[in-house]
């Protein structure tokens, strides 16, 4: 698994909000970081890593990745447990 460092500063607020954003990122780290490309990352929490949805931030994060081209090339899954949703297609009607 690629290495990584959280950083949160004061600027973010008292040692539980920041303490709160580094477990919110760690969490998403924990994710999503085991499909990337072996290396050293740095996660900086700003302030919507303690208020911003997990599934944004887990989105957020693969796309961060993906633009520095540091996600292999499997197929990326939910982080809900069940996997992603598969759409349902309909047959076509009979006229």
């Amino acid at each position: 698994m690629p290495r990584y460092g959280l950083t949160a500063t004061k600027k973010l607020g008292g040692a539980v909000i920041r303490n709160r954003a580094r477990r919110r990122l760690r969490a998403v780290a924990e994710k999503v970081l085991p499909k990337a490309k072996a290396g050293d990352y740095v996660l900086v929490a700003r302030p919507g890593a303690v208020t911003r949805n997990f599934r944004a931030m887990h989105r957020d994060l693969e796309k961060a990745l993906k633009k520095l081209s540091c996600l292999e090339d499997r197929i990326l899954a939910s982080p809900v447990k069940g996997g992603a949703k598969q759409s349902k297609e309909k047959p076509p009607r009979k006229s």
